[in-house]
């Protein structure tokens, strides 16, 4: 790693275990670059404030990273109220719903409002979620101040004041542990089921796992483990490690664990021998700092394919042409998302393979030909994602 990507980690783990960050001499801009990408610029911004003036950061960057941190609290607050209408929606239609992710993880960050994130998720009932629609139709929504409706077969959006809400029809993970859900949470009050802090640390360590799977994942997905690890009372790892076990996922949970005792000091052993292994250890911050939030500042539509694919190693003309082939034929349930009616009707699924080809030929003609050209661009250094895949035993 780098010393700014060290200094940055530092800060972070300050941040979480409540310490006094010590002072460097350090490139302040390549420091904030990195906090953009992965959305924890206020986090950051809250530890400088910590430091003695002589090490911190100066005019006009000193001033971005504090516009950070009253935007911040400004987005907090917005969340919050977001929140509240969309409870008072469901609520209203009788909706069970189950809430993940950041609305549910900021409550566990040593400040709320410096956890940041672009979206509210929610999951629904099948029954329920299939009537989005409908309530949309009839003004339902709308009367509760939800705008900007979108509807695929998985996932449907609204937004409240600008801020966006993910209604999801299943639980956005790798795996089929979640598949049942609403048997797996608790009741909480009225329509509100939740998850117990074990399951709901699976649930964040297997939707860390889909996006790695995907196009990657940022450094605030660890934040998140770390915090929640905190949160849970007497955590008992090998508790943790059987509900891993169940859901096919225990490799990839030591390895991410033991990473996050390494960065962060999480209170949990290091069970993957992180510490000794140098290249793993250069492998995860080249994925978790230099990818950003979601993988999205270093992966483009070429590796999302690279990484679901069969290739491993060097980057041939036999690699590209299998990359090709999962991009042409995906999984059926990567299609499924995009075409309702073979979710509806699944003889109706080679159909929607044929759509989806005319729709990359004759309406994302130019998306599929950028496609196209980075997969022939692929190089070694496109790997890095695919490897740590291959590692975690994705």
């Amino acid at each position: 790693m780098t010393a700014e990507k060290e200094y940055l980690v530092y800060l972070l783990s300050c941040f979480l275990g409540g310490n006094k960050p010590e002072g460097r001499k350090t490139e302040w801009n390549e420091i904030y670059r990195l906090a953009e990408i992965n959305d924890i610029e206020a986090i950051v911004a809250s530890e400088i404030k910590k430091l003695d003036s002589a090490y911190a950061p100066e005019g006009e960057l000193r001033s971005r990273f504090n516009q950070q941190l009253g935007q911040s609290i400004i987005h907090s607050e917005r969340r919050d109220e977001a929140y509240k209408r969309l409870n008072a929606f469901l609520d209203g239609v009788a909706f069970e719903r189950i809430f993940v992710k950041g609305i549910v993880l900021c409550n566990f960050y040593p400040a709320k409002e410096l956890r940041t994130s672009g979206d509210i998720d929610v999951i629904l009932r099948e029954n329920d979620f299939n009537r989005l629609e409908e309530l949309n139709e009839n003004g339902t929504l709308s009367e509760y101040g939800l705008t900007d409706f979108k509807y695929t077969p998985v996932t449907c959006s609204v937004s409240a004041d600008g801020l966006m809400i993910e209604l999801h029809r299943n639980a956005d993970v790798f795996g089929s542990y979640f598949d049942t859900i609403f048997d797996i949470a608790e009741k909480k009050s009225g329509y509100i089921r939740e998850l117990d802090g074990y399951n709901h640390l699976l649930y964040v360590m297997c939707h860390l796992a889909k996006h790695l799977k995907e196009r990657g994942a940022g450094i605030r997905m660890l934040l998140d483990i770390d915090v929640l690890i905190r949160h849970i009372e007497n955590f008992d790892e090998s508790c943790f490690y059987s509900l891993c076990s169940e859901a096919k996922i225990e490799s990839t949970a030591r390895m991410i664990l033991s990473y996050c005792n390494y960065c962060f000091n999480t209170p949990v052993s290091d069970s993957s021998d992180i510490k000794e292994n140098k290249d793993m250890r250069d492998l995860f911050a080249s994925v978790f700092i230099d990818g950003g939030s979601f993988g999205f500042a270093a992966s483009n539509n070429a590796t999302l394919h690279l990484n679901n694919s069969s290739v491993s190693g060097e980057i041939n003309k036999r690699a590209r042409l299998k990359i090709l082939l999962r991009y042409v034929f995906p999984p059926a349930c990567y299609v499924r998302e995009y075409y309702a009616y073979s979710v509806k009707h699944k003889a109706l699924v080679p159909l929607a393979y044929i759509n989806r080809i005319f729709d990359a030929v004759f309406k994302r003609s130019e998306r599929s030909v950028k496609t196209l050209k980075e997969i022939n661009r692929l190089d070694g250094k496109d790997t890095k994602i695919k490897s740590l895949i291959d590692e975690l035993e994705l």
